[in-house]
């Protein structure tokens, strides 16, 4: 069964005058994925504007000099919160209300969150792209943790995929789903001044 599909949208692809461009246009491709992520930003040193993002997540809280040697002050270190840009391109507006995180493969170990809420209304209209916030690391006890409570996290574990998995619903009450990932490096970042 999974062969048919794939060979009836293999020729449909080679027909002349399709494209699977990207959402800029009003492709085969648009219609046949209305509701998806876009784009993920990570917010990791206190800062949630647009574009402010950071791709290596700081694991690891230190001390910094200052002009007293014997009162070192300590790094700046946050929550690290995620921004997910979600584009609605299907006939009913979608209300998102939780999100689950996977780290997968941080040094030979995989972390997974519980179900959380999102930080923001995760309300997506029709036609719309919406950045939907979401607790992804809580900074507690100078480390970071797979909010809630999922124990520490490696302080130098490099490069792995995060995988997020939006639920919600559409103005019918149907379940919509959508799922994204992204790489990050996860690795003690000296952000002293």
């Amino acid at each position: 069964m999974k062969i048919k599909a794939f060979l009836i949208i293999l020729s449909i692809s080679l027909l002349p005058g399709l494209s699977f461009a990207g959402p800029s246009d009003n492709s085969l491709f648009e219609q046949v994925r209305p509701i998806r992520i876009m784009k993920i930003e990570l917010y990791d040193q206190g800062m949630i504007s647009e574009g402010s993002h950071d791709l290596a997540i700081d694991t690891l809280q230190n001390l910094c000099q200052s002009d007293d040697p014997l009162k070192p002050k300590p790094e700046p270190f946050f929550d690290t919160l995620a921004g997910i840009y979600i584009y609605n391109n299907s006939l009913q507006a979608i209300r998102f209300d939780s999100v689950r995180f996977f780290i997968t493969k941080l040094n030979k170990k995989s972390y997974k969150s519980k179900k959380l809420s999102l930080a923001n209304i995760g309300f997506v209209d029709t036609g719309a792209t919406t950045r939907l916030l979401a607790l992804l690391l809580q900074a507690k006890d100078a480390s970071k943790f797979l909010y809630p409570n999922r124990g520490p996290l490696p302080i130098e574990s490099g490069a792995t995929n995060v995988k997020f998995i939006l639920k919600g619903i559409n103005t019918s009450g149907q379940p919509v789903k959508s799922v994204g990932k992204i790489a990050l490096v996860f690795r003690d970042v000296d952000r002293c001044e």
